[in-house]
């Protein structure tokens, strides 16, 4: 609920208490790494307050009529002061002191229940400024409080009505700032130097900024500042710009998509106060999305309404003619054309304000660009996989593949290579056996495939191809069947595998791959490099940064050579027999500021080349 740093250094934390846990104040000494728990204390705001006679003051809030408590550093011993009237009954908020060590608190002023607000002074005296207008029908009228400087306050009084207005105090008198809005449970204040207010609350969604200049509030929450889904269908990269863009849901009738350009996130939604776009569709949320680098322009399909083009420099929308209302995935080849396939059925494209139907396919699964035939794609369903420039098509079924058929397998996954080449994954629904991984030449018709059951390299039962990247790397999702968690992400360049598992049970991590269910994986360029933009079911967004520079952690001797020279320099830096300090910062793999044998995994794995 609150945390304090006291004069001595510690740091006091105060829990409230719920059906699983006590809660209470807890108390952290940094000189000493030790924790101190005070049961039965805090649980609301608290502030430790400097005394003029050494030592301070720990003040903790009571609930309702409970009083409050006080520590005295000196005494080291507890004070219960009772609710009672002309007794502090609550510390005004979580930054109830000012700079001169004066707390602001609320004091009982009579046995009808009435409050006062007051100062108590480090030297244990009360002040008692003059209060702002304040307004009839509550007892205690006042919001969040910030002090600061020497009885100095900004402050917020709540009318009867539930309207709030914000209170300057200049150490003598109060200047009424206005209303401020959206002003549900408002929990804390802050302000910066130029005299701007921040108030932030716990049925607000995110905070609100009032300007110093003019007066007025600008709303920030995670409609119109932030990636606001989790169930991202689609991505796309603007190859150009390096804007990423994706599909998002902000909740029922509020729609729409997002994009990110390396620093903030601009939203199309119904909700943006004005730091966004109107998202103009009778929809939730779009289910498919595309960069075009024809046109500079993004198509995006609002689910269940067509396809529509946004202009990526003027945020105007225009409709594209034709096709089916609900897109599984567009693309664009190589020669502008944007292509669509259908959740529903159908493959095709859009150009010269028309589209053109090529394959009445079924449940469309996927879309990839050939990267070397002009205007050609490939694209999949469930049990066809088809190369295609509109007049040219090369296909193949599952029927192409009778130890596939057999299994009843369907395919799964796609990713274009070069040379005519596509990889596709096949598997049987709630099967662990039978899955494969197919390398399919549209140049020569010939195939080649890799077998679960007959010991493939790769970790899980299934795997789903999604991604080539310029490295030569076949980057697939792989799974297994209920009660296996063995189930990630994976990179394959025809000799080495690299993995990153995903959370078993798809439980919440930080720092890894958050899911192993990815609905799309996008690539974007970066210098010696590039990152993976990929939406994982219901844990948003996750980004993988991939180098291409050489490792030169482990190089001790800074020879360009990671080999038995550097781990003769790592083993006498261990056993304290190395005093050379680069050494030891060399040695130091793990950045933990110490060479020990923590290091000696990392110093081994890259000796192995990994």
């Amino acid at each position: 609920m609150d945390v304090t740093l006291a004069p001595d250094g510690t740091i006091w934390v105060s829990a409230q208490s719920v059906f699983w846990a006590g809660g209470g104040l807890t108390r952290y000494n940094p000189a000493t790494n030790a924790w101190t728990h005070f049961d039965g204390r805090g649980g609301g705001t608290i502030s430790a307050q400097t005394k003029t006679t050494g030592g301070y003051y720990l003040w903790t809030s009571g609930e309702g009529s409970s009083g409050m408590d006080r520590w005295d550093s000196t005494t080291q011993v507890w004070t219960h002061i009772p609710y009672a009237i002309g007794n502090p009954v609550a510390l005004m908020s979580k930054d109830s002191m000012d700079d001169a060590g004066n707390v602001w608190m609320l004091r009982l002023a009579d046995d009808q229940g009435q409050w006062t607000l007051n100062c108590k002074r480090p030297d244990g005296s009360w002040v008692n400024p003059p209060l702002p207008p304040l307004y009839a029908g509550s007892s205690a009228p006042f919001g969040a409080l910030k002090a600061y400087g020497n009885m100095q306050a900004y402050l917020i009084v709540i009318a009867p009505n539930g309207a709030y207005r914000l209170h300057q105090f200049n150490g003598s008198s109060w200047t009424d700032l206005g209303t401020v809005p959206h002003n549900a449970f408002i929990d804390d204040l802050d302000f910066a130097p130029d005299g701007t207010v921040w108030v932030c609350g716990s049925s607000q969604g995110g905070a609100i900024r009032r300007d110093p200049m003019n007066g007025i509030w600008q709303r920030y929450r995670i409609t119109n500042t932030s990636q606001f889904d989790l169930f991202n269908n689609d991505l796309t990269v603007d190859a150009q710009t390096g804007d990423v863009y994706a599909c998002a849901n902000a909740g029922a009738g509020i729609g729409g998509m997002v994009k990110f350009d390396g620093i903030r996130w601009t939203c199309w939604d119904q909700i943006t106060y004005g730091l966004g776009y109107d998202w103009p569709f009778p929809t939730d949320n779009s289910e498919a999305i595309c960069a075009r680098p024809s046109t500079g322009k993004v198509a995006v399909n609002p689910m269940f309404n067509f396809t529509h083009e946004i202009d990526a420099a003027t945020s105007e929308w225009n409709t594209v003619p034709g096709f089916v209302d609900g897109i599984r995935q567009y693309r664009e080849d190589s020669l502008g054309r944007l292509w669509a396939i259908g959740h529903y059925g159908g493959l095709g494209y859009f150009s010269g304000g028309t589209f053109t139907t090529v394959r009445n396919a079924g449940w469309g699964m996927a879309l990839q660009a050939d990267p070397d035939r002009a205007g050609t794609i490939w694209a999949n369903q469930d049990w066809e996989i088809a190369r295609t420039d509109g007049a040219y098509t090369f296909v193949r079924t599952i029927d192409d593949f009778p130890q596939v058929a057999a299994m009843g397998g369907l395919f799964t996954g796609l990713a274009a290579d070069h040379n005519g080449i596509a990889w596709v994954g096949t598997w049987g629904q709630f099967n662990s056996t039978g899955s494969t991984l197919i390398r399919i030449d549209a140049n020569t018709g010939n195939s080649q495939m890799w077998q679960h059951d007959l010991g493939w390299p790769f970790p899980g039962e299934h795997v789903r191809p999604i991604l080539v990247t310029p490295d030569g790397r076949l980057w697939m999702t792989y799974d297994s069947e209920y009660p296996s968690t063995d189930a990630g992400l994976l990179w394959w360049d025809g000799t080495n595998i690299g993995t990153f598992p995903a959370p078993p049970g798809g439980a919440w991590q930080w720092g890894g791959l958050p899911h192993a269910g990815i609905l799309d994986l996008e690539i974007k360029l970066i210098p010696n490099g590039y990152e993976l933009w990929m939406s994982c079911i219901s844990r948003g967004i996750a980004v993988l940064t991939v180098s291409n520079t050489v490792p030169t952690i482990g190089d001790i001797n800074d020879d360009g050579q990671v080999n038995e020279a550097d781990l003769a320099i790592f083993v006498a830096v261990l056993l304290g027999n190395d005093t050379n300090p680069v050494h030891v910062t060399a040695s130091d793999l793990t950045g933990d500021g110490t060479a020990d044998g923590r290091d000696v995994p990392t110093f081994v794995v890259v000796m192995l080349g990994g």
